[in-house]
């Protein structure tokens, strides 16, 4: 499911016009990137939890010359699902369902 059809399902789902349900989730979005850019967690009961995860400087090796070489640290996200969503997941698959099909 891409952006357009998750603004398309909710908005037949909750009655609103695609545009309001477009502007709210773009907000949420938003709200998420920032949070987390800015080192935080945002947790979202049911469904998960954005965390912002660090990798730091590292030796590696080049794959032709194994020669070393220097990996800079860099910064990256992570999405823990949570036991609500897992267990959505696991009784759909169990009946058979795709998650589209039982979204849609």
């Amino acid at each position: 499911m891409n952006k357009k059809q998750l603004v398309a399902s909710v908005a037949k789902n909750t009655g609103h016009s695609q545009a309001v349900v477009a502007e709210i989730l773009d907000g949420i979005t938003n709200t998420i990137r920032v949070a987390v850019s800015d080192g935080g967690d945002v947790s979202v009961q049911y469904f998960g939890k954005f965390e912002r995860t660090h990798r730091p400087a590292r030796v590696g090796r080049h794959p032709q010359t194994g020669a070393e070489l220097q990996i800079e640290e860099s910064w990256g996200v992570r999405f823990s699902p949570a036991a609500g969503l897992k267990d959505s997941v696991r009784g759909r698959a169990r009946a058979g369902l795709s998650p589209v099909s039982a979204v849609a």
